[in-house]
This record gives structure tokens, C-alpha cells and sequence, in this order.
């Protein structure tokens, strides 16, 4: 018994590594423990990439489906469509032209084709030009070629000046409306109001009143003559050219009304900088009426446009809101919106807007937004009704194209388009107003009674 516990104790460490005895057997109906050491049978590996290959199946399957299915067949009736419509489509009439450029063009080849001599491509090319902008539509249409747009603005800022505004008459003549503070004409002596009969010897009547002007520009520190008429007195004045800044704003103050008097010759970018400095002024010798002059006045930019009419508006309307002045809208219904922002205005300050057949575009907007937003009296006769916006594209021969691409309407949505500003008082614009005292003037006269001018 000894022997045989010994080595039974002996044994009893295979648990822990060693031989198990037949004695350490399952019992029937147990279930055998795994070996040490033998790794068990992995399942997951085996499930995963049947899963995969499952997935596979079913989306190489749906593309095919997507394409053999459903693309080709979509793709096969809208063939079918487009065939269906080309045999109910009205067969094209041979007898009419795409458009007038189709037509031209047929013209052209066969002028060309049979004409036996050399066709005269660049009179043909400008009187096709000048026949567009004059019929197509747009009053407004300009077309210049490459070197007659050279020469325009050449003309209008590349040489020198001598500081004055001239402006022609009804009766075709040439008068000085204004001659710049820091100029060469006001250094030698011209005045505003003289009339200008002559230009280095070359008599207006003779040379035509744009080619006469033309002649004032000339070469920076050239001289040039100017014989002017003065009353009954004919003299001639020496005037050094030079780079000039020409103002766009004329003002004056009438101490005797309380009147501030501000003509504004066009909306340029420098305009309402200009404004301001002249409102400064006004308020600082007591302004209780502002008339502004928009009499000749063409227009110009937006931008000025919306300043001048922001800087002289309240920010909000009667209900609270920002106030809208004007809007812009092009072709493809494209708005733009312009609303006070600068939280300055001229409350208590009584406003009169002097108009006449030539003030339009940008100048006669202000005039409707002035009326409607600050009251004021709108004085003089119907303005222009030209209330669009022009753009200029350059084509790659250097043609100068000029176009309506939108109309500008101030709030609320007031078309002027062919209608223009219709005075609250008419009175005469006198043609000959730059050679007159204010008090002569009857719009200014008017202006002073309808802001309360006793």
C-alpha cells in the first residue's frame, strides 16, 4: 500500500503538465476537455469573407440591373423621343432668315462672290455699324471703332486744360458758366458769363462749337487765346494750359433767404465729397432751404446717385424700416437694392429740385426720391424720362460698344421711363440763365416761394 500511494502521489502532478493515467479517464457520457496546448477550430474568418462575397454579388448585380435594366431602356425612349419630336417638328421654312445677321451675311457672300471689283470691306463695315446703333432700339446704342474712341477720350483727359465750363445757348452761342477757383482762366481773367466768339484766332461760327472747344486743350504749359465778349467789350485773354481739376459742384449762399444754392453739373465720384463740403458751409451761416440745380444735368454714377440721396434721407421709413431709395433691374430680372445707411439727414431743412428737358438718368432719380422721401418741391419742366443704365464692352478689334442693360426706378416702384419728373410748379428755364442775376432767374424764383420764401 505504501508503494502503490507513492506513486499515485507521484502521478498526481500531470495535471500541471504531465501524463494523466488511465485512472484520470472521462466518465461515459462526459465530453472529453481539449489537449493543452491545441488552439481552438476559429469560425469567424470563414463567416466574414462569405459575407463579403455575399455583398459583392448583390451590388455587381444591381449594377447590372442600372445598366441593362433601366439606363439603357431611359436612354433608348429618350432616343425614341427625340425622334418623335424632330417628325412632328414644322418643317423649316426656307423662305426666312435665322436673324438680320443671317440675312447680312448671305448678302455679303454674294456680293462678294459675283462683284468683279474690290469690295470696300471698311465703309461697308461702318455703315452697317452706324445703321445698328441708329435702328436697333436703344437710343442710347454707341459704337466706335479702335481709333475713334482713342480720339474721344483723348479729347476728354489726356491733355490740358484751362479751367472753365462752357455752355451753348439756345441761340448757338458759347457761353463761360463757370470758371474754377484755382484755374489758369481765373488767374488771366476770365469771368463767368463771358461769351467765347473765338479760340486762338479760329471764330466759333466758323470752326462749328465742338470743333471750336476742342481747340481750349492743348499741350500742358502751352498758351492759348480766348476772345471773349464782355457786355459790349470784345477782348482777348492769354491762358496757360494746364492739368486742372474740374468740380463738379457750383455752390453759392444767399444770406438774404437763408438759402443754400448748389448746382450740380453731374454725378460723378467726386460729387458727393464736394456736396458735403458745400452743406458744411451752408450750415455753418444758418441754411433753412437748400436748392439744388439739376438743370443740364446728365447723371452719371450710381454710386453718387446713392450717396447723395443717402446723405440728404432719413435711415428709416415711416414704418421703422431701412429706407430704400431706388433699385436697378436688367434684362434677366436681376434687382439690386439701394437703402440709407450713413444715419445722416437735413431734417427741418426745406428742399427745392430745378429741372428741365436735359436733366435725366441718375440726376432725374434723384429728383422723384427727393420728392417722395424728403418732400421736396421739384421746380422747372419735365425731365428727360431716360432712367436706364449703360454698360461697354470692347470687342477684340478694339469696337466700342455702348448698350442699355438696365433701368433704374426709385421707390416706391415709379417707372419714369419716357415720362420723366413732372414739376410740382412749372416755371421758364431761361437759356441764357448763366447771364442773369439769381433773383432774374424764375426757377430760382419759384424755387424761393414754394420753400416758404414770403
Amino acid at each position: 500500500m505504501t508503494e502503490q500511494n507513492e506513486k499515485i502521489d507521484r502521478e498526481e502532478p500531470a495535471e500541471n503538465g504531465g501524463t494523466p493515467d488511465a485512472g484520470n479517464a472521462p466518465a461515459a457520457g462526459e465530453e472529453a476537455a481539449p489537449a493543452p496546448g491545441k488552439p481552438k477550430k476559429k469560425v469567424a474568418p470563414y463567416l466574414l469573407t462569405t459575407l463579403c462575397a455575399v455583398l459583392l454579388t448583390a451590388l455587381l448585380t444591381l449594377l447590372y440591373c442600372y445598366r441593362y435594366m433601366f439606363l439603357e431602356t431611359k436612354q433608348a425612349y429618350e432616343r425614341r423621343l427625340a425622334e418623335l419630336s424632330e417628325e412632328l417638328a414644322p418643317a423649316e421654312d426656307k423662305t426666312k432668315f435665322k436673324d438680320p445677321a443671317d440675312k447680312f451675311n448671305e448678302i455679303y457672300q454674294r456680293f462678294i462672290d459675283v462683284y468683279p471689283g474690290d469690295a470696300d470691306d471698311e465703309n461697308i463695315e461702318k455703315a452697317v455699324l452706324a445703321a445698328f446703333a441708329a435702328s436697333c432700339g436703344d437710343g442710347n446704342a454707341r459704337i466706335y471703332s479702335a481709333g475713334e474712341y482713342a480720339e474721344l477720350t483723348k479729347s476728354q483727359g489726356s491733355a490740358a486744360g484751362i479751367g472753365v465750363t462752357v455752355s451753348r445757348t439756345a441761340d448757338d452761342r458759347a457761353i463761360i458758366t463757370w470758371v474754377e477757383e484755382k484755374g489758369p482762366a481765373k488767374e488771366a481773367g476770365v469771368e463767368r458769363g463771358d461769351e467765347l466768339i473765338a479760340v486762338d484766332g479760329s471764330a466759333l461760327a466758323d470752326a462749328g462749337y465742338d470743333a471750336g472747344l476742342a481747340l481750349i486743350r492743348g499741350k500742358e504749359n502751352s498758351t492759348v487765346t480766348l476772345t471773349v465778349k464782355r457786355g459790349e467789350e470784345t477782348r482777348n485773354i492769354a491762358v496757360t494750359r494746364r492739368k486742372v481739376t474740374y468740380s463738379t459742384v457750383h455752390a453759392r449762399y444767399d444770406g438774404e433767404h437763408a438759402c443754400g444754392y448748389v448746382e450740380l453739373l453731374s454725378l460723378a465720384s467726386g460729387t458727393p465729397e464736394e456736396f458735403e463740403e458745400a452743406l458744411t458751409d451752408f450750415r455753418k451761416q444758418g441754411m433753412q432751404r437748400l436748392i439744388i440745380d439739376l438743370r443740364g444735368n446728365s447723371g452719371g454714377s450710381l454710386t453718387a446717385l446713392h450717396k447723395l440721396s443717402d446723405r440728404l434721407l432719413s435711415d428709416e421709413d415711416k414704418d421703422g424700416k431701412p429706407r430704400e431709395i431706388f433699385f436697378t433691374k436688367d434684362a434677366k430680372e436681376n434687382v439690386r437694392r439701394y437703402v440709407c445707411s450713413d444715419e445722416k439727414d437735413l431734417t427741418g431743412v426745406k428742399i427745392a429740385i430745378l429741372t428741365d428737358g436735359a436733366t435725366a438718368h441718375e440726376a432725374e432719380i434723384l429728383a422723384s426720391v427727393l420728392r417722395t422721401h424728403a418732400g421736396a418741391k421739384v421746380i422747372g419742366k419735365q425731365t428727360a424720362g431716360k432712367v436706364f443704365l449703360r454698360s461697354q464692352y470692347t470687342l477684340k478689334d478694339g469696337t466700342v460698344l455702348i448698350f442699355t442693360t438696365a433701368y433704374c426706378r426709385p421707390f416706391p416702384d415709379e417707372d419714369l421711363t419716357g415720362k420723366g419728373v413732372t414739376p410740382d410748379a412749372e416755371a421758364e428755364c431761361t437759356a441764357n440763365r448763366y447771364l442773369i442775376s439769381p433773383e432774374e432767374d424764375p426757377c430760382y424764383a419759384a424755387a424761393l416761394a414754394e420753400t416758404g420764401n414770403e
